[in-house]
């Protein structure tokens, strides 16, 4: 299972966060419509580590995510409940190695938050 896949599983496995957005949550881009508060995440950089025996199957990936929200309360806890999931996530390991970005969106009148997560993944 690729990692984005194993992203997606590991959130929207959270029962308390699938309790407050349900499956509005999309890799690359939400679709038109979607329900809000939403998640989109991507990913925008990463390595895959090799030892003297070659590719050893650990990768770091740094995945973009984008939390949408009609309030900043909302957003606020939403990337909370999205952070525990991914925190206890049995699949790979995070690290959210810089504070979030957040903004209002006056093209879509949204609340926006932008974080940054280091994810280790044995493939």
């Amino acid at each position: 299972m690729g990692l984005e896949s194993k992203i997606y599983a590991t959130l929207t496995t959270s029962a308390t966060l699938v309790a407050e957005i349900g499956t509005s949550i999309y890799p690359d881009h939400a679709v038109q419509g979607a329900k809000v508060p939403t998640i989109v995440y991507h990913r925008i950089s990463g390595t895959r580590h090799n030892s003297l025996s070659g590719y050893c199957g650990l990768e770091n990936a740094r995945i973009q995510f984008d939390i949408y929200a009609t309030a900043i309360d909302k957003r606020r806890e939403i990337t909370d409940l999205m952070i525990g999931a991914l925190t206890s996530s049995t699949r790979f390991k995070i690290v959210a190695q810089e504070s979030p970005i957040d903004e209002y969106d006056d093209d879509i009148g949204l609340y926006a938050r932008t974080i940054d997560i280091s994810i280790w993944n044995h493939e």
